[in-house]
């Protein structure tokens, strides 16, 4: 797993666009551990290193996905990243069913041994580890993936489906690389937590998010389907669309910086997430640099957030203020301390405009210049 770290770490500092350094990831992190993989069990502690790998290649502020979830982003047609338990599960699976034989042999013998030498107390049901051993032996790891009893402890009722596809293969029924039908069997099994997890971050940015699709069946299918939206707009939109419904902007709060800073327009409130949803400054200076009615003024904040009424000009609108925000950030952090300090924020909002308008032209929604 060292190597496969290191991988990681060297590909996240290459601050690649997302889709390349996910392509990085598959060919140069993902690659390394599937030799291994054919004959070991997956590390016990491997969600903990998933969710730090995806965060890291993907520049996630910490925790805004569980690991189940950070890995489906897909779903909402965000960047693509192979999960590394559903890779090392189809390695030994492949090995199992096409690659290595006589390995359930070897198992029931070595079974056998171990009844005979262990001591009863000491005996489970099924058990091919003889005593002192830290972990079952390659064949019986073989013998396992082959049964679908590994992928079971990950993947909840994975055994019959898997066994099902391999007898499938077997009888020469299965079209394509069995590795990859094991892939998508696997992943296919992996449990939808969007909803909750959007439950618990809209709760946390005091947005009310009623009877939102998002907290449905947030996926590709479903009535909150983006396909049709996203095409004219920035490349970058999905990920804004979801860094908003997971709190995920990198406010100076949700960072965890040393020293928090307050709104960065020149609002009495501090600089995090739920407050530039609400923010007057900011809004302000986003509807009047698009072509909008006097009503747009009155949109609510889940609308702003796009939980409710997704259209495609409420997205633009949301890609402006978090793309300001962020380029603001990052660009021009010397001329937000000077305001902050000087409690002047003119020169801010100025360049606040000037970005809203720049990154309106993306989006290709009429922004007025």
């Amino acid at each position: 797993m060292n190597k496969f770290i290191e991988r990681v770490e060297e590909i996240a500092q290459t601050r690649a666009p997302l889709e390349y350094a996910c392509a990085l990831f598959k060919s140069k992190a993902l690659s390394v551990l599937g030799y291994v993989a054919q004959i070991c069990k997956p590390p016990k502690a491997l969600k903990v290193t998933e969710l730090r790998a995806a965060n890291k290649i993907l520049r996630l502020a910490t925790n805004s996905f569980t690991t189940n979830c950070v890995y489906q982003l897909d779903a909402f047609h965000g960047p693509k990243l192979e999960r590394p338990v559903v890779f090392l599960h189809s390695c030994m699976i492949r090995a199992a069913a096409k690659t290595l034989a006589g390995f359930s042999q070897q198992h029931l013998a070595l079974q056998e041994k171990v009844i005979d030498s262990l001591p009863l107390a000491h005996l489970f049901p099924g058990s091919a580890k003889p005593e002192g051993w830290d972990s079952e032996a390659f064949c019986s790891n073989l013998h396992y993936a082959y049964l679908g009893v590994h992928s079971s402890e990950t993947f909840p009722n994975a055994r019959t489906p898997i066994c099902s596809l391999i007898r499938d293969f077997q009888l020469g029924r299965v079209k394509g690389g069995f590795q990859a039908k094991v892939s998508m069997l696997l992943k296919t099994l992996i449990p939808n937590e969007f909803p909750r997890l959007f439950r618990r971050r809209f709760e946390t940015l005091e947005i009310d998010c009623g009877d939102s699709q998002l907290l449905v069946m947030p996926v590709r299918g479903s009535p909150l389907e983006l396909k049709h939206l996203l095409p004219p707009l920035p490349h970058s939109t999905p990920m804004c669309l979801l860094r908003t419904w997971s709190n995920g902007w990198c406010t100076s709060n949700r960072m965890h910086e040393p020293k928090a800073l307050p709104c960065i327009f020149g609002c009495e409130a501090d600089d995090d997430l739920c407050h530039y949803l609400k923010c007057e400054v900011l809004w302000t200076c986003v509807y009047s640099c698009f072509k909008c009615n006097t009503s747009i003024f009155m949109q609510s904040i889940p609308e702003r957030a796009c939980v409710h009424n997704v259209n495609m000009s409420n997205i633009a609108r949301l890609y402006c203020a978090y793309s300001s925000y962020h380029a603001l950030r990052k660009l021009h952090t010397d001329l937000i301390l000077d305001a902050i300090s000087s409690e002047d924020f003119e020169h801010v909002v100025e360049e606040l405009l000037s970005l809203i308008i720049l990154f309106g032209a993306d989006t290709n929604r009429g922004v007025a210049f």
